[in-house]
């Protein structure tokens, strides 16, 4: 929406060493374009405002089959919200429905400069670095390089089954 220059900034220069990931920065993404995404490629990066449900909705994300991983960096886009008389419910649950084997999301809003270096450690410490193969220990480790590590460090929570890098993590 044009309000997240600071983030683009952090994390573009990371997507674009990585020479195989493609994706949409800095524009409205395209639906179908996203459905695509989320089926062909086995990590999906998503770090905008909330869960993307904006852009795609959580029943299609359940119906079409979804990347092995999936980071939903944005404000409660992990949440679990209150349906009624029903179970809770949180965007995570449409990926790990849609075959998604591991989410990470944020429990609560956050603070986009903290969450830029959370993702851009995360991102350092699995894939580009490979200092860890799993993703829940990257999380971990992630949180300390917050400035607030105990209120922004926190939000970010894993949905679903561990998974690891196995170096060849196509995006």
């Amino acid at each position: 929406s044009g309000d997240l220059t600071a983030t683009q900034k952090i994390l573009q220069p990371i997507f674009d060493n990585q020479k195989s990931w493609k994706g949409v920065s800095g524009k409205i993404p395209v639906k179908d374009d996203l459905l695509n995404s989320i089926k062909s490629n086995e990590l999906f990066i998503y770090s905008g405002h909330g869960a993307g449900e904006k852009y795609i909705p959580p029943q299609e994300v359940e119906r079409s089959g979804t990347s092995i991983a999936t980071l939903l960096i944005g404000c409660s886009s992990g949440k679990l919200r209150e349906a009624g008389e029903f179970e809770p419910f949180a965007t995570p649950f449409s990926y790990l429905m849609g075959g998604s084997a591991c989410v990470v999301g944020n429990l609560w809003d956050v603070t986009d400069g903290d969450i830029d270096k959370f993702t851009q450690s995360l991102l350092g410490k699995w894939i580009i670095d490979e200092e860890s193969d799993s993703l829940l220990q990257s999380v971990s480790q992630s949180r300390d390089v917050c400035k607030f590590p105990f209120l922004i460090g926190a939000a970010p929570v894993c949905y679903g089954v561990p998974v690891v890098n196995n170096s060849t993590i196509t995006i």
